[in-house]
C-alpha cells in the first residue's frame, strides 16, 4: 500500500458539471432541444384535453345529476372508476372533473334515497 498524505485521503473528488450549453454534433452544430407546445389553460378547462376517458364520463354525467338525481349513482360510480384510473395513470388530467362527479354523484345518490324513502312511508 502506497502512503498518502491526509490532503489526499480527505480531498474531495471532481465531478464534472453539466453544461448549459446544448451539445455539439460531429458536424459542428449544435443540437437545439425541441421547445414544447405552449398550452392554453383556458381551451384545456373547456376542451378535454389529454383527461381520463373515465374522468370526462363522469364530469358529464355528473351535469345531469344536477335536474336528474336519478344518474346520481351511476356519476358516483363513474366518479369513483375515474379516481381509481387516475391514482393508476398519474399523467393524465380530470382530477376536477373526477370530484364534481363523486361530490354531485353523492348529493344526487342521497336526494334520490330520500326520494325513495319518501315514497315508501308515504304509501303506507
Amino acid at each position: 500500500m502506497a502512503s498518502q498524505t491526509p490532503q489526499q485521503i480527505f480531498k474531495p473528488e471532481r465531478t464534472e458539471q453539466p453544461s448549459s450549453e446544448p451539445p455539439i454534433e460531429e458536424s459542428g452544430q449544435q443540437l437545439q432541444e425541441p421547445v414544447p407546445p405552449s398550452r392554453d389553460k383556458t381551451l384545456e378547462m373547456i376542451v378535454p384535453i389529454d383527461r381520463s376517458a373515465w374522468a370526462i364520463a363522469a364530469g358529464y354525467v355528473a351535469l345531469f345529476t344536477i335536474p336528474f338525481v336519478i344518474v346520481g349513482p351511476i356519476a358516483l360510480g363513474l366518479g369513483l372508476a375515474s379516481l381509481s384510473n387516475l391514482k393508476k395513470n398519474p399523467d393524465q388530467a380530470g382530477r376536477g372533473r373526477t370530484w364534481f362527479a363523486i361530490i354531485y354523484g353523492g348529493f344526487g345518490t342521497v336526494l334520490l334515497l330520500g326520494w325513495i324513502v319518501l315514497l315508501i312511508v308515504a304509501s303506507k
